[in-house]
């Protein structure tokens, strides 16, 4: 990619999100957009009924693959200092249904 910026981000853990936000404030002092493509559930729980997935593995998967989307859009305004555009992709089973895709 020949990036100036890669590494490691834990979207659940703050310390990390706030290490990644920092990195990009040191290389580049601003960020003209954001593309949030992150999705996580428990594999596990991806199969069988969907009424027998479990509460904390809900809760996990909408942490990691929805509100991350809030929590990254937080510490990127600030960088955002001439305008910016963040934007979100989701799964094709948001649109159509999927056979066994529980979560």
């Amino acid at each position: 990619l020949n990036a100036h910026v890669a590494g490691h981000c834990d979207v659940t853990d703050p310390a990390s999100l706030d290490a990644v936000f920092a990195d990009i404030a040191k290389h580049w002092g601003k960020l003209d957009f954001l593309v949030h493509a992150i999705a996580f559930s428990d594999k596990d729980e991806l199969t069988g009924r969907y009424v027998e997935t479990t509460r904390d593995n809900f809760l996990r998967t909408m942490d990691i693959s929805v509100f991350s989307f809030t929590t990254i859009a937080k510490r990127a305004e600030p960088l955002m200092t001439d305008g910016g555009s963040l934007l979100t992709l989701t799964y094709y089973g948001a649109e159509k249904v999927m056979p066994h895709y529980n979560v």
